[in-house]
């Protein structure tokens, strides 16, 4: 009996899907107040240096952004 090919998505893939996962949990939280800008601004920092040069420029691109003011 012949089983049924299964496609998992590589690791790269994985990594990419789940950063902008990140990144959209971290804006809802950001605009339903939940976190403040420099929560905001911290976890996306942690999640910038977590994932440099791991996935694509268009994502890496979305983590790139200058201090809030305080």
């Amino acid at each position: 009996m012949a089983m049924a090919a299964t496609t998992y998505p590589t690791i790269a893939e994985e990594l990419h899907r789940k950063t902008l996962k990140a990144i959209a949990t971290l804006l809802e939280k950001r605009e339903r107040e939940e976190i403040s800008e420099w929560e905001y601004y911290i976890a996306i920092q942690a999640l910038f240096e977590a994932v440099s040069g791991l996935v694509p420029e268009d994502v890496f691109e979305l983590l790139s952004m200058d201090e809030p003011p305080q």
